[in-house]
């Protein structure tokens, strides 16, 4: 049987509140996303929530520990 994408209903319950209250990470040293821009998105959804860490485009790559300790501490917010 072959793969099959979730739709985005299954989707929006795995991610839970996440889904409704998104988080932009930037890296400031980004070439590819300035600041301009990641504020512009992160405007243009209600609630998302932009984090920014002196990195480079591939923050999760670049900085492990401070992409998880963002998305850890984003995560801790949604749970009160």
């Amino acid at each position: 049987m072959p793969h099959r994408a979730p739709t985005r209903t299954a989707l929006t319950e795995q991610l839970g509140d996440s889904a409704r209250y998104p988080l932009l990470i930037h890296g400031t040293r980004s070439d590819t996303l300035t600041e301009a821009h990641a504020k512009e998105l992160a405007s243009r959804r209600p609630h998302t929530s932009l984090a920014q860490l002196p990195t480079g485009h591939t923050v999760h790559e670049t900085a492990p520990d401070g992409f998880a300790a963002t998305v850890s501490a984003f995560l801790d917010t949604l749970k009160g």
